[in-house]
């Protein structure tokens, strides 16, 4: 499995940015940021958070910095039969 194609600025690197951090933190809304992860034939099989603002919640509770890091897989397993990554 690959982490993702290159193009562009990598999102970890982006998301590196403290500037980027401030005004993603000041934000009212919820906001969520991820990278996919690929199959060797560039299928999305999964998305990896890297940024979850500090007000985030999911519906089991868990806030952002719970999140941060983990799979969209991890943190709901039922979403591999639901379709959704098909769509990417």
């Amino acid at each position: 499995m690959t982490e993702r194609a290159e193009r562009g600025p990598s999102p970890r690197l982006l998301m590196a940015d403290s500037g980027l951090h401030a005004v993603l933190d000041a934000m009212f809304d919820e906001v969520a940021i991820a990278e996919s992860i690929r199959s060797d034939d560039g299928t999305v099989v999964d998305f990896r958070m890297l940024y979850l603002s500090p007000n985030t919640l999911d519906g089991a509770g868990r806030s952002g910095p719970e999140l941060l890091g983990r799979t969209l897989l991890e943190m709901f397993p039922g979403r591999a039969q639901s379709g959704l990554l098909g769509r990417f």
